[in-house]
């Protein structure tokens, strides 16, 4: 679960993370360890020096047979 503190993220154009943006890198980080670091680097390399405009908080649940 996520709070919209992580798509609400503009760069300095004034475009968002937005949803797509977080499912894609989802995506491609899926089996990934430290994917919440991971997250919050892709995150400020779209955002740049801009700065964070909220919030943002993220759980991450693993299940294991």
């Amino acid at each position: 679960d996520y709070t919209d503190g992580i798509t609400d993220e503009k760069n300095a154009d004034g475009e968002f993370y937005g949803e797509n943006k977080f499912i894609d890198f989802l995506n491609r980080n899926n089996s990934e360890n430290k994917i919440i670091a991971k997250l919050l680097e892709d995150i400020n390399e779209f955002t740049g020096h801009e700065e964070q405009f909220d919030d943002m908080t993220i759980v991450i649940l693993d299940k294991h047979d």
